[in-house]
């Protein structure tokens, strides 16, 4: 059960990581 939970945590970090990067790359290329 804890795996599981930190999995889901984990995703959600890496998902809004990946936001967040694509969010500054585009604003880096503007």
């Amino acid at each position: 059960m804890n795996n599981y939970k930190s999995l889901q945590v984990w995703m959600n970090d890496k998902k809004v990581g990946t936001l967040a990067m694509a969010a500054g790359y585009s604003g880096n290329c503007k």
